[in-house]
C-alpha cells in the first residue's frame, strides 16, 4: 500500500513539474526560415518552416501567424508565440510551418509581417531548383536559400550495419536496386534538403546516422515500384537484426526493411 501511494505521489510531482500556466509573449527575434519541396505523388508542396533562434524550457512552445496564399505569392503576420499549458520538458525553439500549396516554376512574392516591421522577398521556382531571396533585415534568416528539386524517379537512403565485414551484402542491395531499374548518374552539387549531394556530384552520408556503419545511395529509377518494396522487404526478411535499410523516393514514399 505504502509503495503504491510513493508511486502515486511520484507521479503527481512530475505532472505537477510539465504542467505550466497557458499564454502568449512576444515574438522573438530573429527567426530562420527554411525552405521544403515535401514530396507528394499528387503535387509536391512548398512548405515555410519558421523557428526561434532563441531557445525555451518547454520543445512545444508554438509561433502564431496568419498567412494569405495567392497566385502570386504568401504574405505572413506573426502574432506572438503560444506558452503550452502542458510542457515538453526539453529545451526548443517556437516553431511553426506554413503551407504555400502545390509548387509551380516561377516567381513568387513573399512578405513577412513581425511587430513594426515588414519584409519583402521572393521564391524563384524552375524545374533545377528552389532559390529564396530577402531584402536585407535582421529579424529572418533563411537557412537554406537553394535548394535543389529532386525528380520523381528518384530513390535514396540509407543502409546501416554493424561492422564493415558486412560491406559485401550492401553491395548486394545495390545490385539488386540496379537489376529491377536504379541507374547511378552524376548529381548536381547541393543542399536537395532531404539529402545533400557533394562536389563529385555523390550523395553524402549524414555524421550521425545511428549507426556503427552506414552508407548512402542515390539512383534514378525507371522500374516497377512494385520491386522496390520487394528488395527492401528481402533485406529485411534476410538479414534481420543486421542490415537496416531506408529507401525514400522522389513521390514520398518511405520503405524500411525493419517494417
Amino acid at each position: 500500500m505504502m509503495r503504491t501511494i510513493f508511486i502515486l505521489f511520484l507521479i503527481a510531482i512530475i505532472l505537477g513539474a510539465c504542467r505550466k500556466d497557458p499564454g502568449f509573449q512576444r515574438v522573438d527575434l530573429p527567426l530562420t526560415l527554411t525552405i521544403e519541396e515535401k514530396l507528394i505523388a499528387s503535387g509536391n508542396q512548398l512548405m515555410l518552416h519558421f523557428s526561434t533562434t532563441k531557445q525555451y524550457a518547454c520543445s512545444n512552445y508554438s509561433l502564431n501567424t496568419t498567412s494569405a496564399v495567392s497566385n502570386s505569392g504568401i504574405t505572413i503576420q506573426f502574432i506572438d508565440i503560444t506558452i503550452p499549458e502542458i510542457c515538453l520538458t526539453s529545451i526548443g525553439p517556437a516553431s511553426t510551418t506554413i503551407n504555400a500549396g502545390q509548387i509551380r516554376n516561377g516567381v513568387y512574392s513573399i512578405q513577412m509581417l513581425i511587430e513594426q516591421q515588414t519584409i519583402n522577398g521572393r521564391i524563384e521556382i524552375t524545374d533545377q531548383e528552389i532559390k529564396t531571396f530577402i531584402d536585407p533585415n535582421a529579424a529572418v534568416v533563411i537557412t537554406n536559400p537553394v535548394i535543389q528539386r529532386i525528380p520523381n524517379n528518384a530513390v535514396w537512403g540509407i543502409v546501416g550495419y554493424p561492422d564493415q565485414a558486412w560491406s559485401a551484402a550492401v553491395q548486394q542491395f545495390y545490385d539488386t536496386l540496379e537489376a529491377v531499374g536504379a541507374s547511378s548518374q552524376v548529381w548536381a552539387s547541393g543542399n536537395y534538403f532531404h539529402f545533400s549531394v557533394d562536389n563529385l556530384g555523390t550523395i553524402t552520408t549524414p555524421a550521425n546516422t545511428g549507426y556503427h556503419y552506414a552508407q548512402s545511395y542515390l539512383y534514378l529509377f525507371s522500374g516497377n515500384a512494385e520491386l522496390l518494396d520487394t528488395a527492401v522487404a528481402r533485406f529485411g526478411r534476410r538479414y534481420q537484426d543486421t542490415l537496416y535499410v531506408s529507401l525514400y523516393d522522389g513521390k514520398g514514399r518511405q520503405l524500411f526493411s525493419w517494417r
